[in-house]
This record gives C-alpha cells, sequence and structure tokens, in this order.
C-alpha cells in the first residue's frame, strides 16, 4: 500500500466529495423531471384537476357564506336559552347540581367554583371541582343526568377512588358559562 502525502490525500477527498455532490443533484433533477408532466396534454389535464378543486373549494366558501346568517342566529339562541345570566348563576348552578347529586344517590363533599371572564366574547368561564361520595351506578346516573340537564356543563375530568367501605369516590371537574 502506497502512502500518499496529506495533501494529496485531502485532495483526492475534496474530489470525490464534489463527485457525490454532483450524483445527488443529478439524482435530484432527475426525480423531478419524473415528477413533473412530460407532455402537453398531461399538463392540460393537471391544469383541469387543479380547476376543479378551485370550484370545489369556491362553493364550499359560498355555501359557507349562505349558511353563515343561520349559524349565527344558532348561536345567539344557544347564547341565550342555553348560557345563564351572571346574576344569580352560583346559586342555580349549585342548586342543580346538589339536586342531580341527590336524585342519583350521591353526597357531595365539596364544591369548589373558578371564575375567569371572557369579556371578548362576553362570557364568564366558571370551573366547578366536586368531590363526591356514592356507590358506581349513582355515579353513572349523576354523569348522565349531568349531560340532560338543562344547564349547559363541559365534563373536563373525571377521577375515581375506592373508600374502605366499597363506596366510590368521585372527583369531577366540570366547566360551565355565565352571559356577562
Amino acid at each position: 500500500m502506497v502512502l500518499l502525502p496529506k495533501r494529496r490525500r485531502l485532495l483526492i477527498q475534496i474530489a470525490i466529495g464534489l463527485v457525490l455532490l454532483a450524483d445527488l443533484v443529478l439524482l435530484g433533477v432527475n426525480w423531478r423531471l419524473r415528477l413533473a408532466p412530460q407532455t402537453a396534454g398531461e399538463q392540460v389535464l393537471l391544469l383541469r384537476r387543479e380547476q376543479e378543486l378551485m370550484t370545489l373549494d369556491l362553493r364550499r366558501a359560498e355555501g359557507i357564506r349562505r349558511d353563515l346568517p343561520a349559524v349565527q342566529r344558532q348561536c345567539d339562541e344557544f347564547f341565550q336559552k342555553d348560557l345563564r345570566p351572571s346574576d344569580g348563576g352560583y346559586s342555580a348552578i349549585l342548586a342543580d347540581i346538589g339536586t342531580i347529586a341527590h336524585d342519583s344517590g350521591l353526597n357531595i363533599e365539596s364544591t369548589r367554583f373558578k371564575q375567569q371572564e371572557i369579556p371578548k366574547h362576553g362570557v364568564a368561564e366558571v370551573s366547578i371541582a366536586l368531590n363526591m361520595e356514592g356507590p358506581y351506578p349513582s355515579l353513572v346516573t349523576f354523569i348522565g343526568s349531568l349531560e340532560r340537564s338543562n344547564n349547559f356543563y363541559l365534563l373536563d375530568s373525571l377521577g375515581l377512588d375506592t373508600t374502605t367501605n366499597g363506596i366510590l369516590h368521585l372527583t369531577l371537574q366540570i366547566r360551565t358559562y355565565f352571559r356577562s
């Protein structure tokens, strides 16, 4: 084996690197040429497909614009019908949850409220942390009744734990909103 001087070896390594780089560039160009339409007919088909997609997008946008007033009315109805006004909202929510828990056979151990104003949308978000105890069927009944309540609730999290006497301990995080 013949040892080459360091400088000559470095020049050979650079030359090999440049050849490899040129190969990669040519590979990329070849790949792009394969993806590009080869004939005028293929280009026409590609342009027609793009036109069809744009036409479909335009129809969807026109449909959204046409349906927007109805969606706005539905949002306004939801806002007025399903969100309680902030005056007296806490007592109504507390009474509703208490009634649902009592009818389900659960004991509420603690209830904590945390309110956050969302002035841009005219609502206040109220997070409610509940700790309850009761048998499993009562928990299922409670959650089902919460979903069917006339008040608007979002269930964020639910935690279950057993106690020594076989009763379940339920921790719930729910949210509701009040109109400002």
